[in-house]
């Protein structure tokens, strides 16, 4: 996911000479407003530690549609899919105990949290809104958002055959910073965390596709 991504970020990087923020694109009878829409599409990196004594790391794609209001505020929605590749620690209590033997002679059990383990499978799904502040400066924009957002990490234990799920309520803060490539085609990276620790982190690249020229920012 990550090298398709790069690839299109790339390919689109040839045109970026053709981006120039001074262009008027509408004429003054058909200008409506300072208000847009686009929609950014990402993929890359993220580490989620859902409490459970385990910490994951995954691939991520992420779809976010946003719009825009006085040119340098924004708001949106976006739903992030992540897959586990990797995840190191200790289960603190998420598993039940397993037992073997026979229950009319008595059972040998094992609680749970007692084993190392080293996952490599599961998934990582965020839902979240978000309000955001940015501008632009010549074809370079950042942007700064707060990101209400809930977290589900599900996981299997291969030797246990089972698999469960954590959920965490949290906010998380990004920093963004694209390239307009075109007139309504953007690209840059994204950076994150929750917003009360660094362990749970993301980062990866970004394109945007943009209804108004600049998201109207250029208008002052």
């Amino acid at each position: 996911m990550r090298y398709v991504l790069a690839g299109l970020v790339l390919g689109a990087w040839t045109n970026v000479a053709s981006a120039d923020p001074s262009d008027d694109y509408a004429k003054p009878w058909e200008r409506t407003g300072d208000s847009g829409t686009y929609l950014d599409v990402g993929a890359g990196w993220m580490r989620v530690a859902p409490g459970d004594g385990v910490t994951y790391r995954a691939d991520y794609l992420r779809f976010a549609p946003q719009a825009t209001f006085k040119r340098w505020f924004y708001v949106g929605a976006a739903l992030a899919f992540g897959k586990i590749y990797h995840s190191t620690g200790m289960l603190d209590g998420q598993l039940p105990a397993t037992c073997s033997g026979n229950p009319n002679n008595g059972l040998s059990c094992t609680a749970p949290g007692n084993n190392l383990i080293d996952e490599s499978s599961g998934t990582v799904v965020e839902p979240q809104v978000f309000v955001g502040v940015r501008d632009l400066v010549g074809i370079v924009s950042g942007s700064f958002e707060i990101a209400p957002t809930v977290r589900w990490t599900t996981a299997s234990v291969s030797w246990l055959n089972q698999s469960f799920t954590t959920t965490v309520k949290t906010v998380e803060l990004h920093g963004h910073l694209d390239v307009w490539l075109r007139p309504r085609i953007s690209a840059g990276i994204m950076v994150g965390s929750d917003f009360d620790t660094v362990r749970n982190l993301q980062a990866g690249l970004q394109v945007g596709f943009h209804f108004e020229p600049y998201d109207l920012m250029n208008r002052r």
